[in-house]
């Protein structure tokens, strides 16, 4: 099975602004190369030591691209994105930005019924 290097940062911040990630430590990790977009995320959630159930992960990169100034970051949100990416001549000249946001819950939210205001009639 053949493998990837990656140059993983974390634990900084986006500027938007600039294009640019800011802060934060630089590690390495050596994965599969026909590793799922999810299971990729398993792997940088215990690199940067970050609770999944806690936080939501986002993981970009920066292609410079020739005849554009200022394109945008690239994010790696599915399988496909992932593929692109560790099919690049060479990952390691373009390392992965993560940044972590606290998981909205939007899967754990129950709708809260006031059933006692339901009528027993079924009045139309």
């Amino acid at each position: 099975m053949a493998h990837v290097r990656i140059l993983v940062r974390y634990g900084g911040a986006w500027d938007e602004g600039r294009r640019k990630y800011e802060g934060g430590v630089l590690k390495s990790m050596v994965v599969p190369k026909e590793i799922t977009h999810k299971d990729l995320q398993y792997e940088l959630y215990d690199l940067a030591e970050v609770d999944p159930t806690k936080f939501d992960i986002k993981i970009r990169c920066i292609y410079e691209i020739k005849g554009e100034k200022e394109a945008p970051s690239f994010e790696l949100s599915n399988d496909r994105d992932l593929k692109f990416y560790t099919l690049s001549e060479n990952p390691l000249e373009v390392p992965l930005y993560l940044s972590f946001e606290p998981t909205s819950n939007r899967s754990m939210k129950v709708l809260n019924k006031d059933y006692n205001s339901v009528s027993g009639s079924n009045q139309v």
